[in-house]
């Protein structure tokens, strides 16, 4: 399982720990940019980064083809179970991206359940977008997602995800429970 985490106080100190995990900008989220529906924003920060990302969410809401360069992954965030959708994603596959299918975890940003997220995702890899909750991590891994975004709030309190060896710590403890439970040995979650 691929884990991401965006934007963060320790991104740079991370990267070097942890060379498997996608941090900003290799994995690029501009939530700020999205929210709002800035297309053109996030357009233009991806073209600019186009060389350091690895993998970007795909905008949300956006139900057309963008020139987006082909050289990332997008993640292409599901909000509701429909053809126009499922169309999108097919032809931005035969266009040359990589396309995954993306799982909004807040059911405010979707309109089904997570049993016909993974029944209309079939024949593409999964990312379960946004983990912020140990159930949610949990949800992730035994339904075998490809990919996690997590945001340090999983890790604990505000004045906790401020102290970087206490984020160190929990990054550690969540590639173990990750590579535990992909590999079957099973392992408690600790943080």
């Amino acid at each position: 399982m691929q884990i991401a985490m965006g934007k963060s106080f320790f991104n740079d100190y991370l990267r070097d720990l942890f060379p498997e995990v996608l941090f900003y900008p290799e994995f690029f989220d501009a939530k700020k940019l999205l929210v709002k529906q800035d297309y053109r924003g996030y357009f233009n920060l991806v073209w600019k980064h186009r060389n350091e990302i690895k993998m970007a969410l795909y905008p949300d809401y956006c139900y057309w083809e963008m020139p987006l360069p082909t050289n990332i992954v997008y993640i292409f965030p599901v909000h509701e179970l429909s053809s126009q959708v499922l169309m999108l994603m097919k032809k931005l596959r035969e266009d040359g991206y990589e396309i995954w299918a993306g799982y909004a975890s807040s059911p405010r940003y979707r309109n089904y359940s997570i049993n016909s997220f993974l029944k209309f995702s079939e024949g593409y890899k999964r990312w379960y977008l946004g983990v912020s909750s140990k159930s949610e991590l949990y949800e992730a891994v035994q339904l075998k997602f490809d990919g996690i975004d997590v945001t340090t709030m999983l890790f604990g309190r505000f004045n906790q995800v401020k102290q970087r060896d206490y984020v160190v710590r929990k990054m550690r403890e969540l590639q173990e429970y990750v590579s535990a439970n992909q590999f079957r040995r099973g392992l408690q979650l600790s943080f």
